[in-house]
């Protein structure tokens, strides 16, 4: 899996997770979730720290979509007028990709952080089509603290079988997984580390 990434994650740590994501996340090509299921394997064999991992990958996903709606909001349109005739985005398909936004803009933004396509350009779209920031923030973070948790659980849980599991799995399933892992780790490690050292002590 990416034997490649791990002297680039063993060097540079949190920083190379929520660097590596929140470049994908910006709109440019890069492996930002193969990045966090390899430092979520790092982890598991005790070279990092899992609630780092998970909260690098979160801070890079929201910082590099909020860059890419930045990007969207001041210089999307200009863009699109420019070269959008060459990859079908018609004035006319930019009318009704505006009304969808307008319509069912929190799922995109909340939904497209799991997927590879969507990842990259869904901020930059709610950007060009104006979706309030107040709005796209939240259901933005909400979406990366999801995908972090998720997609760190499982590499740190399945380690070399994670990128298996995750091509073969569709998103619904990884949300059920996801779920299951959390739940896991609250019955068995947070549970009873809060029993152990209970409120006001």
């Amino acid at each position: 899996m990416h034997p490649e990434l791990l002297p680039w994650i063993n060097q540079y740590g949190y920083l190379a997770v929520a660097l590596a994501i929140g470049i994908e996340s910006a709109g440019i090509p890069f492996p930002g979730e193969t990045t966090l299921v390899v430092a979520a394997m790092l982890a598991a064999r005790g070279h990092l720290q899992l609630g780092w991992v998970i909260a690098s990958a979160a801070l890079g996903a929201i910082l590099g979509d909020n860059l890419g709606y930045w990007f969207g909001k001041h210089f999307g349109r200009r863009i699109v007028a420019k070269v959008g005739r060459y990859v079908g985005l018609t004035p006319e398909r930019m009318i009704i990709a505006e009304r969808f936004f307008h319509h069912h803009g929190d799922k995109t933004v909340f939904l497209g952080r799991w997927f590879a396509l969507l990842r990259a350009y869904a901020a930059f779209l709610a950007g060009i089509h104006n979706m309030p920031f107040g709005r796209f923030f939240l259901y933005n973070a909400l979406g990366g603290i999801g995908w972090a948790l998720c997609f760190g659980f499982i590499g740190y849980t399945f380690g070399v079988y994670a990128e298996v599991i995750i091509r073969r799995m569709g998103w619904f399933s990884l949300l059920i997984l996801a779920a299951g892992l959390l739940f896991v780790a609250w019955r068995h490690w947070w549970r009873p580390r809060r029993a152990r050292n209970p409120p006001g002590q």
